[in-house]
């Protein structure tokens, strides 16, 4: 078997296994005398996976970066180093940097000329099924047992703190999967879903496979209940559209196709659990009393919930919880000389890229962008931005 397709295959286990969440938890960091789940140390079985993918990728001689790229990823590397030098807590922030490397080694490997984006991107829906019957089992019996082997919590839709609908004062649990929250299985939903449809004349010999596991990606989504992803889906299809009719092409099937989008969405909004505007609000007032100190290089990566407790001390754990914005996460994080080294290095990465379909996922990013913080916080958020961007820069249809 030649090494291209072993590391494909490889690439494809690791797709299909992402969404569970098995780690090894080896430190954390307490706020208010709690370690908050927001500061927690670990590694996930599926960045040991990807590094063995990487070395043998080395080993053979498969990777291969153009002078672009490699200025490209060494600004977005400066951008981070930095911070960690200045950190609040430098050994947190260094555990914080393993995932960074492990979604650059995610990043590099997707964007070599031998990846089969085919394989690639149906092994990640694919993967997405399981925890999606989990999601539905999670709905209709209000909770989930915990399992360490899986990387699973237990989940009780009578329980505080875990996501619940409120139709008619009824708890209906929200679909978690195999994620720690809705809102990161529903956007992982919503890019799949995008990323599989582009990929769609690859099934033509099984059309009826592909509308069903497309099917159950958007059940999938609507029991997630997460506006965020919503938003994401619907701001891939603008791009869908915008793509076509300069084509000239399919300009009726995007517009039936967004009708019932924009049907579904309504519906949904009509259903789903409205976000807490005061929180929101809340974390935006409390935004700049973080920020002190931090404007330059920031405060080191993940260190949101620190500064905010020096800030304003004596508050409990929950209160410590990074900005739902990774826009304004990322400036507090790294600072404007970081952010200002990640703008070049994606300049330099995608400066000669042209508006295609395969910038619908980058695009569909954006809400979440500003509505969540999971694509900067969490590990399943970090492989998201690596797999959608690897995308966006090397897929040809």
């Amino acid at each position: 078997m030649s090494a291209e397709r072993i590391l494909n295959y490889g690439l494809c286990v690791f797709l299909f296994l992402l969404p569970w969440q098995t780690r090894w938890m080896f430190g954390g960091v307490e706020i208010s005398g709690e370690v908050s789940q927001f500061l927690v140390m670990s590694l996930y079985a599926t960045e040991i996976l990807l590094f063995g993918i990487f070395v043998f990728a080395l080993f053979k001689k498969h990777i291969a970066l153009s002078r672009h790229q490699l200025i490209g990823l060494g600004s977005v590397a400066l951008a981070f180093a930095l911070s960690f030098l200045f950190a609040l807590d430098p050994i947190f922030s260094l555990a914080q940097c393993i995932h960074l490397v492990s979604a650059g080694f995610l990043f590099v490997l997707l964007v070599q000329p031998w990846v089969n984006w085919t394989y690639a991107i149906s092994s990640f829906a694919l993967g997405l099924l399981l925890p999606i019957l989990l999601g539905i089992f999670q709905m209709l019996f209000g909770f989930s047992p915990a399992s360490s082997w899986l990387g699973l919590a237990s989940r009780d839709a009578m329980r505080p703190g875990d996501a619940v609908l409120f139709p008619e004062g009824a708890r209906i649990l929200r679909a978690y999967g195999s994620f720690s929250h809705p809102n990161i299985f529903g956007g992982v939903l919503a890019l799949a879903t995008i990323l599989f449809w582009i990929i769609r004349n690859a099934w033509k010999e099984k059309r009826i496979y592909f509308y069903g596991i497309f099917s159950v990606l958007i059940a999938g989504l609507l029991l997630t209940a997460s506006q965020s992803a919503w938003f994401a889906l619907l701001a891939g299809c603008g791009i869908f559209g915008v793509v076509w009719m300069v084509k000239k092409q399919h300009a009726s099937l995007w517009m039936g196709v967004s009708g019932i989008l924009l049907a579904l969405l309504i519906g949904f909004f009509a259903f789903s659990e409205t976000q807490s505007t005061s929180e929101r609000l809340a974390q935006y007032a409390t935004w700049p009393d973080a920020m002190q100190g931090g404007w330059t290089v920031g405060h080191g990566i993940g260190s949101y919930p620190l500064a905010l407790e020096d800030a304003l001390p004596g508050q409990t754990v929950w209160e410590y919880q990074p900005i739902h914005n990774t826009v304004l996460l990322l400036l507090s994080d790294i600072g404007l000389v970081g952010v200002g080294l990640l703008v070049i290095g994606i300049i330099f990465l995608f400066q000669k890229k042209k508006l295609s379909i395969a910038w619908a996922p980058l695009i569909a990013l954006c809400p979440i962008l500003l509505l969540d913080h999971y694509l900067l916080t969490f590990w399943s958020g970090l492989t998201l931005v690596a797999i959608v961007g690897a995308f966006a820069h090397s897929y040809h249809s």
